[in-house]
């Protein structure tokens, strides 16, 4: 059988062969986000264990939510993506393309005058090579939980309106605030922590963090 895909349909015989359709298809400028995020799972090995299912598969857009459905012979599997990130995070990475280890764009403060002003100059903080800037840990861990907080109690309230229609669902969030895979590894406890305070009646069988890597060393770990 002949290996089928475009940006809205892909198909193949098993979950080895759809997460290399993945990893090959062009990049999606509508759902640019959202693509990455899947993209960058699919370089992991955590892919094949997540979709441990019988084939043949099947991946399409979904209805937003959730962003995609992922049919596994007749089961259909739901699969939602968002970011922990921060204004300043977006705008910093569009306009600078090799931005430095440590940014004070990973605080949660809105972007202001002097920022917008400092991104025109290149004067940010941020911008300096010779004096890199670096925020307190504890301040970037304080703005981290409480950002990662927000979006999946956000997440697990969208997930009370289509979790009935999938026989499984899976949250997918791009991690945009831990630079390093240590960062995502003392983190996570956490999150587990901040996932389970969270009253709900549906629950998502996977959260599953991605670093947005496009390559053999992207990193991603299940909560």
């Amino acid at each position: 059988m002949r290996l089928r895909y475009s940006l809205g349909n892909m198909k193949a015989n098993s979950i080895i062969e759809l997460g290399d359709l993945i990893r090959i298809a062009p990049p999606d400028k509508i759902h640019s986000n959202e693509f990455t995020a899947l993209r960058s799972l699919a370089f992991t090995a955590l892919f094949p264990k997540l979709f441990d299912y019988d084939g043949p598969f099947s991946l399409e857009r979904g209805a937003d939510p959730p962003d995609y459905c992922l049919t596994a012979k007749t089961e259909k599997v739901s699969i939602e993506v968002t970011s922990f990130t921060t204004g300043k995070t977006e705008i910093y990475g569009r306009e600078r393309h090799d931005p430095g280890l440590y940014t004070s764009t990973l605080r949660s403060i809105k972007p202001d005058t002097q920022f917008w002003n400092g991104i025109r100059s290149h004067t940010l903080p941020d911008d300096s090579l010779v004096n890199p800037h670096g925020e307190r840990g504890s301040d970037l861990d304080g703005d981290y939980y409480k950002i990662a907080s927000t979006v999946l109690r956000q997440k697990l309230d969208d997930l009370e309106k289509y979790r009935t229609k999938y026989w499984k669902s899976i949250l997918l969030v791009r991690n945009k605030l831990s630079e390093f895979s240590s960062v995502f590894n003392r983190r996570t406890p956490f999150l587990t922590l901040i996932l389970g305070t969270i009253s709900t009646e549906y629950r998502f069988d996977n959260v599953v963090l991605v670093d947005g890597n496009s390559h053999g060393r992207a990193f991603a770990i299940k909560l």
